[in-house]
This record gives structure tokens, sequence and C-alpha cells, in this order.
């Protein structure tokens, strides 16, 4: 495990171990043609690989960048001489010394193309910079103006002239007038016309636990899709505690009847019973048995057929 913070030491000084021995390697080459290897503050620094075997003799950079070269072989002596073998500029623009070692750095400060050369090898060792003029800005827009108000307020001088101020008059009163509002009329909405499952079901006999109910079917609406004419029952359960309750027409009835017992609005079928049982003692087989448990308190609608 690598002590907090000694990470980035060591590979600072990796790095740094590597750079320093590709400069200081023999015949080595330090950067590929046209390729800035630092950042100075007076621009970019590009560097030349200066010797027989020359790399990046031809440079393109902008105006305020620096060439350095970097003489790579300790056998001979080079110089660099600005201009060319058969055609220099009236003066030097920069020139080194004859050596064998070490290096020469220019900054250029002016765009245009400068030919360059090593006098005693001026056949093979030559190249040429050229300086680029850094891209036109535009213009800064002006800093928007500040004003700042006085501090002292200025002076405003009013002139008047008196006028006869006129005779005030009395207003004559004038009667009142009382606006009685009319009345806003009030109506009661006339509540909508039951079907007749809701006419059934709202004439419905009340019937009770022990009660024994005498009715008949003659002349009853037939709304639950059967042709047998209905009579329509309601009973109320309040005790919470399930209990049974049976329903049937097994005493006085002398004709085949049927039972339905319905939820509160006559919507869902919770039982039915067309035949009593035979284990029925008391019951016909033309009369009918329903045995319910209702599983909590509400209304229940039953209807005999």
């Amino acid at each position: 495990m690598v002590p907090a913070g000694t990470g980035r030491v060591e590979a600072g000084l990796f790095l740094l171990g590597f750079l320093l021995c590709s400069l200081a390697g023999t015949n080595s080459t330090v950067a590929p043609t046209g390729t800035p290897v630092s950042v100075t503050p007076s621009g970019t620094d590009y560097r030349i690989s200066w010797g027989f075997n020359i790399s990046g003799a031809t440079v393109e950079i902008e105006v305020g960048d620096t060439v350095t070269w970097l003489w790579n072989q300790g056998a001979a002596n080079h110089n660099v001489v600005s201009g060319s073998p058969t055609d220099r500029p009236p003066g030097v623009l920069f020139q080194s010394p004859l050596q064998s070692s070490g290096n020469f750095t220019v900054q250029f400060n002016e765009s245009g193309s400068f030919l360059y050369f090593c006098q005693p090898h001026s056949s093979i060792m030559i190249g040429v910079i050229t300086v680029n003029s850094p891209p036109t800005l535009p213009p800064a827009s002006a800093p928007p103006l500040s004003v700042t108000p006085s501090l002292a307020p200025s002076a405003v001088f009013i002139t008047t002239t008196p006028t006869t101020a006129p005779t005030p008059t009395t207003p004559t009163p004038t009667a009142a007038t009382t606006t009685t509002p009319s009345a806003i009329p009030t109506t009661t909405p006339t509540p909508a016309p039951l079907t007749a499952l809701g006419t059934a079901i709202a004439g419905a006999t009340a019937i009770g636990c022990g009660s024994v109910t005498t009715g008949t079917t003659v002349n009853g609406p037939t709304l639950l899709g059967s042709p047998s004419p209905e009579t329509y029952f309601r009973f109320v359960v309040t005790d919470p505690v399930p209990r049974q309750i049976i329903f049937h027409t097994c005493v006085r009835a002398t004709y085949d009847t049927l039972i339905r017992v319905l939820d509160a609005t006559a919507t869902a079928e919770l039982t039915f019973n067309d035949d009593a049982d035979s284990a029925i003692s008391f019951c016909t087989g033309l009369q009918s048995y329903v045995a319910l448990t209702p599983s909590r308190p509400g209304v229940y609608i039953v209807v005999v057929e």
C-alpha cells in the first residue's frame, strides 16, 4: 500500500526522469517536426534537433513564439545562421556560434518566412521558419457609461400670478333616490322521476325478523327479466355481528314461487331459490326457501315472484 500523498510524488519523479533521459540521450530526436514541446509566458517554444540527421527543419509558428535548436551530435561543429547560402538578406537576423554541442534560441516577433542554414554544411543542413500573425480579434466594445447623479438637488423656481378667487357656490341638494333591490327568484329543483325499479324499491314493504307478511304478486311489475309478476320487500340489517336470516314462502303460498335477495339498489342479486330443498320438511317442492348471512349492516331487497 502506498502511503497517503506518496503516489502523486512518485508519478512526478518518474515523468521528470523520463524527460531528462530523452533530452540527454545521444542522437535522440527531441521533438517531432512542427510540434511545440513547452509553453513559456512569451509564447510557445518549438525545438529542432540540429545535426547531420536534422529533424524538424521546417516549422510553422506564430508571432511571439520561440525556436530552439539543439545540437544532437558531438563530432562536428555546426552553427545556425539566418538566410540561405545563395540568398542572404542584408544584415544577419540571428546567428549562433560554431559549436559541437549546446543549444540556441530565437524569438520571432514579426510575421514572415525566415530561412536558416549551417555555414559549414549548407548543402544538407537548411530549413525555414514560417511565422504567422495572430488572428485579429474584434475590437472590444466600449464599456457602458456610468452616470453618477448629483448629490445637490437642482433648484426649481416657479413664478405664479395671483388671480381673483371665484365666488364659491352652494350646491342645491337633491332628493336621494332609494332603490329597493328586487327579490332574487328562488327555484326548487324538480327531482328526476324514479325509474320503474326505483319506484318499486321505494314502495317496498318493510319486514323484520320474526314477521309474517301476507302478500300477492297479482298485478305486480315484471322488472327483473322474468315474465312472472313481482312483489318487493325491504329488510334492514343493523347488527354488525353476522347472523343468518331465512326468507321462505313455505307456510301460506299455494302456488309456485321464487325468492330473490338483492342489494339496496336492486342491481346485484345476492342469492335466490325457486323450489325448496326436499330436506326442509315444512316446504313443498313449489315453495321457496332462502338462507342469507349478511357480512355487514345494510338494506336488502327481497323480491317474491
